[in-house]
Formats: C-alpha cells, structure tokens, sequence
C-alpha cells in the first residue's frame, strides 16, 4: 500500500495497511491493490440493468442520496447498448478526494478492466472537476465514439479548463480527443 501525507509517500507491506487507522495529519484513505471502493447496491438497481431516458435522471437521483459530504454527487457508466456498467457516489465526508467520478473509475479499474468499450457513456450529476475529468478520460483509449454527460454545471475553480473541454489547453495536450460532452438533455439525444 501507498501512504500519501503532507507531501510524504510511505510504502506499507499489505498486511499493514489494514491496521492503519489515522495519522496526526488527518484520516488516512486505505485502497489496497484490487480494493476499489464497496457500493451497497441502490434500490432496484443491477449491473446489467438497461439505462435510458427517464432512468438516466432517476439513478442519477439515488445515487446522489447515497453520497455523503457536502457536495453528493453520483455517477455512473453505461455500455453501447445502455447496460449499466458501473456505478458510485462521493464519499468526501472523510476523504476530499472521493469524487463520485474518482471512485467510478476506481470501480471500473477494479472490477471490469479498462477500457471501456467504444459506444460507453459516463453520466454524472455535477460536471467533472480536473481530477475526475482525467480520471474519465483515462477510461477511453483512443476513439471518439463515446459520450460523457453531466446535470448541473459546477461553478467552482475546479472545472475551469479540464481535458474534457474542448479547445482547452489540457483538452489539446490530452490529444484533442473527440467524444460528446455536455448537459445532459443535449448529451442523452443520440
């Protein structure tokens, strides 16, 4: 495991790091290789489920009633042809970086490998800060044939010139990658 605080990296044999609780510089985040986050299933939602018009905004409402912190935000994954892939909600009440999008990447690392198929979309109920857009972005390899779609602009600093719009400066070093982005109304009409 790898322990990131203050600037210092401390590497833990795995056996140790489920003994590490908190730290003097504040609660420690503990992913072990193959621990991506946990998510309790939503009421009536499976993998494999199909996810489509109305639904989109439905799940995107569970999901956010799971999240904790004071920005709940959810987010999910679908393939080509709207099964759920993959889904998670931010857990910053003790992590500040436990983005919902974060942890769906985390998730979809963990348990279905990556890339994601060309055809996939990424749904999120708050547009993607920085990290989360890279995060994202990482998910694809290559192509444009997919979409990511959010419900409400985020207003913060964060947002502002992520790899995810394009023209921007981390837009074009990420290679001007070509997808669909956008509002959700104008991302779910294909």
């Amino acid at each position: 495991m790898v322990r990131i605080s203050a600037k210092r990296m401390t590497v833990h044999a795995p056996e140790e790091y489920r003994t590490l609780r908190e730290s003097h510089r504040g609660p420690v985040v503990q992913i072990g290789e193959g621990d991506a986050p946990r998510f309790d299933l939503v009421d009536g939602v499976r993998r494999g489920m199909i996810v489509g018009g109305n639904r989109i905004e439905s799940l995107l409402d569970s999901l956010c009633e799971r999240a904790s912190g004071p920005r709940r935000v959810g987010a999910f994954a679908l393939g080509p042809s709207g099964e759920l892939l993959e889904y998670a909600w931010s857990r910053s009440e003790t992590d500040q970086t436990a983005h919902a999008e974060l942890n769906l990447a985390q998730a979809i690392r963990s348990r279905r490998g990556f890339p994601l198929p060309p055809g996939s979309s990424i749904y999120s109920s708050l547009e993607p800060c920085a990290m989360c857009a890279a995060q994202i972005l990482g998910l694809f390899e290559g192509g444009s044939d997919f979409r990511i779609g959010f419900r409400e602009h985020d207003t913060g600093p964060a947002v502002h010139e992520t790899c995810l719009i394009e023209g921007s400066e981390a837009w074009k070093r990420a290679g001007s990658p070509g997808f669909r982005y956008g509002l959700l109304p104008a991302t779910d009409q294909s």
